[in-house]
């Protein structure tokens, strides 16, 4: 019985142990949640605030939504048109999409004749430069907070100039598109 007693008294210091390690690690683990959910919060309002710096302001016109707030009144006329026309661009590439696979099919096609499949390859590439012209423009456009002075132009000529520039990729487009579905319904 004297080796019982030690054992019995050992198995009760070890449950004892065992039970406040679970108590502790079970608090820590609520603790370490309740740290983790209000740093959550605290971003979550701190982003829904609206600094300015993530999204336009909630009463700002939808015409100025991509504008910088750095933009004088000509730079932000100027850049809505730019924008206008970047927009209906950009709506155009679903037709530019769709008629490129048109051109693709009836350039392979081995039952038309030379001169309609050669007609369409030559849609098929005013498409594909099309399509090119358009990426390389917008890759190429910045608004005034990522736009550096490298010429010693002001934002408002480099916005003049990027309208000629898209209004000369957005008439190429157009082009193309119509000229595709002119060899697609012939």
């Amino acid at each position: 019985m004297y080796r019982i007693l030690p054992l019995l008294h050992h198995n009760r210091a070890s449950n004892l142990y065992d039970t406040n390690q679970k108590y502790c690690y079970i608090t820590m683990r609520r603790i370490n949640v309740i740290y983790l959910t209000a740093a959550c919060l605290s971003i979550i309002l701190t982003l829904s605030c609206g600094n300015g710096s993530t999204g336009s302001q909630p009463n700002q016109p939808s015409s100025q939504k991509g504008a910088s707030p750095l933009l004088k009144e000509e730079e932000k006329i100027l850049f809505d048109k730019v924008m206008a026309l970047h927009d209906s661009a950009m709506a155009q590439m679903g037709h530019l999409t769709s008629m490129t696979s048109a051109m693709r099919k009836i350039s392979t096609n081995t039952t038309l004749s030379k001169d309609k499949t050669d007609v369409a390859k030559h849609a098929l590439e005013s498409l594909s430069l099309a399509d090119k012209h358009m990426w390389d423009w917008m890759y190429q456009f910045k608004k005034k907070d990522k736009w550096k002075n490298e010429k010693g132009e002001s934002y408002q000529a480099y916005l003049s100039e990027q309208l000629k520039m898209i209004t000369k990729v957005s008439n190429e487009m157009n082009s193309a598109i119509e000229s595709a579905k002119r060899v697609a319904e012939h």
